[in-house]
């Protein structure tokens, strides 16, 4: 892989550099000089690779290079003469959706232009911990990477990735358990996992994010090589003019809100996992005429909040060098008799009929496929769910065309 250059700024001389240092083909670099999207034969080999590498640890897939076929070096840099390089993705990403099984995230290409219409096209395929994936047409073969390059999973390994994949998801779950508790107040006193902040009163947004592939197998974040980017973290929730204060701890490092008892904070985990925590505190509906009334809790400014925290927490893993896809956890905690609001803030209806009767509520669990998804899109479940918890159908948020449109405050 090339890793000494951000993806979206290699050049023609990192091409070279691979041809002057001799960087053989191997467990993440494949060199081909044949177009992939000319036949079956071409387009099938295509699927090999990208799977090989999405079932093992990622890799570049380097089209438009001449190797020599014994050492496995790059000799030349020909280029490949593509008419359309939108008709060149799109032929290969239809070929990846359509014949490889479970459906792998899209690939990304990086153009580098050699002039006269030729160019090289490298192709990075980011490690999957939703797979094993399979490349089909009429039979099914499983693929990873060696130092050899691509070789076909034989029975023993090929049980092994499906467990593998299978325990990243069972830890994940086991830690967001912990940490619910931990913030229900529930744990044990000086055993296991322990209260990062003393928190405000009020309902609590639990959001846990984590790089599956650091659910899969043990990564250490380095805090000091990272510090200047973790103090840039700031929750979605902060008040502006509210300063935050970051700094590391024995989990990682901690960013909260400045204040006795804090709203709002992220913890980042150096085992990968983020926690992103937000209070609502109690509050009484505008024009309330009982001072018995439940304390609402705005249906807008929830989904707000929840998607304003995911969409940072996967550009922080993006700049922190994680890459997709991304296990990602919602949960609702100690908002018994929180009465829902719908519509603005300041003015929406509250239901008093409609209380949340659970001081813990899952809200779901599921997969972000992408670096940078459609998070209203992808959390309309989560906030179905959480309706639902009142007894309402789903989100009142999205429109017929399923555009999430929030009330404005």
């Amino acid at each position: 892989m090339i890793d000494f250059v951000p993806f979206d700024q290699i050049g023609l001389r990192d091409i070279e550099r691979l041809r002057d240092d001799e960087v053989a083909e191997g467990r993440t670099i494949e060199y081909k000089d044949e177009d992939p999207t000319v036949s079956g034969d071409s387009k099938r080999d295509f699927r090999a690779c990208v799977t090989s590498f999405a079932n093992t640890d990622g890799g570049d897939l380097i089209y438009g290079v001449k190797a020599d076929k014994a050492k496995a070096v790059i000799v030349d840099i020909p280029g490949l003469k593509v008419a359309s390089r939108d008709s060149f993705e799109q032929t290969l990403n239809h070929t990846l959706r359509d014949q490889v099984d479970p459906r792998i995230s899209p690939v990304r290409f990086r153009w580098v232009d050699l002039g006269a219409g030729r160019a090289v096209v490298v192709v990075r395929v980011q490690p999957s911990w939703v797979g094993p994936h399979a490349a089909t047409r009429s039979f099914i073969a499983y693929y990873q990477r060696t130092s050899n390059g691509k070789q076909p999973m034989d029975a023993h390994e090929l049980r092994n990735a499906f467990l593998l994949a299978g325990r990243a998801e069972e830890r994940f779950e086991k830690f967001c358990d912990e940490r619910h508790t931990v913030l229900l107040g529930e744990h044990i006193i000086d055993h296991g996992p322990q209260p990062l902040v003393n928190l405000s009163d009020g309902a609590i947004l639990a959001i846990h994010a984590a790089p599956l592939a650091a659910m899969a197998r043990p990564v250490a974040l380095d805090i000091r090589a990272n510090v200047e980017r973790l103090r840039e973290i700031r929750p979605y929730r902060a008040v502006e003019h509210h300063p935050i204060t970051g700094r590391p701890n024995v989990e990682g490092y901690l960013a909260a809100v400045s204040s006795d008892l804090p709203y709002t904070y992220w913890q980042v985990f150096r085992t990968g996992p983020i926690e992103a925590v937000s209070v609502f505190e109690p509050r009484r509906a505008s024009g309330s005429s009982s001072t018995d009334s439940p304390p609402v809790l705005n249906a807008g400014w929830f989904e707000r909040t929840a998607v304003g925290e995911v969409t940072t927490i996967l550009k922080l893993l993006a700049t922190l060098g994680y890459s997709a896809p991304t296990l990602l956890c919602l949960a609702l905690l100690k908002a018994s008799k929180f009465a829902l609001q719908l519509g603005s803030h300041y003015e929406g209806r509250a239901w008093g009929s409609r209380l949340f009767e659970r001081k813990f509520i899952p809200l779901g669990t599921c997969v972000v496929e992408e670096q940078t998804p459609d998070v209203a899109a992808i959390l309309r479940p989560i906030f179905d769910t959480f309706c639902n918890a009142v007894g309402l159908e789903g989100s009142r948020n999205y429109n017929p065309e399923g555009k999430w449109q929030p009330p404005r405050d």
